[in-house]
């Protein structure tokens, strides 16, 4: 049956990063266009640390990074464009839906609706 967007991200974020979230709210869905049928979605939640201490994962090594600093480092290209929205996100506000997408340069493009 299967689990749905919430408890997904609940239980990915315990096993992928061992923290822990008091509340979790939807800030935005993305899907990605990758020239096959179906593409993929992603949803996209905010929440507040509830606890937990942060471990490697099979993905990569995790670490707290201040917005800030975000451009020092190597992160997959749309983080930079994504990341300050979520952190200006309130609780309950309507989710942003976004597209990617490459154009005939192979560059991603993002349509967004908000």
């Amino acid at each position: 049956m299967g689990e749905d967007p919430l408890g997904a991200a609940r239980r990915e974020l315990k096993e992928e990063s061992g923290l822990s979230c008091s509340t979790l709210s939807l800030c935005g869905n993305v899907i990605v266009n990758t020239g096959l049928n179906p593409g993929i979605a992603i949803y996209i939640f905010k929440g507040d640390y509830e606890g937990g201490e942060i471990r490697p994962s099979v993905e990569g090594s995790l670490e707290w990074v201040e917005l800030e600093l975000l451009h020092q480092y190597p992160v997959v290209e749309d983080l930079r464009i994504i990341l300050p929205m979520i952190a200006v996100r309130n609780p309950g506000a309507e989710p942003f839906y976004a597209k990617y997408f490459y154009d005939e340069e192979d560059r991603m493009q993002i349509d967004f609706t908000v």
